[in-house]
């Protein structure tokens, strides 16, 4: 499975997780290989690495 991301590069890891929220996967790549996990139910959670001053402040 492939993942898009936006035209601006941004920090992040890819996490892949159980139903019971076990880490069965980290990524910093946009593609996950499924068929390495047995049939069922996954998350995928998509985690943007902020730092002080990425983000343009808001008046």
């Amino acid at each position: 499975m492939n993942f898009r991301t936006g035209p601006f590069y941004m920090p992040y890891v890819i996490l892949v997780t159980d139903e019971q929220d076990i880490i069965l996967e980290v990524s910093n790549v946009p593609n996950i290989d499924f068929e390495q996990y047995d049939p069922g139910n996954y998350r995928v959670w998509a985690i943007v690495l902020q730092r002080a001053g990425y983000w343009p402040s808001r008046g």
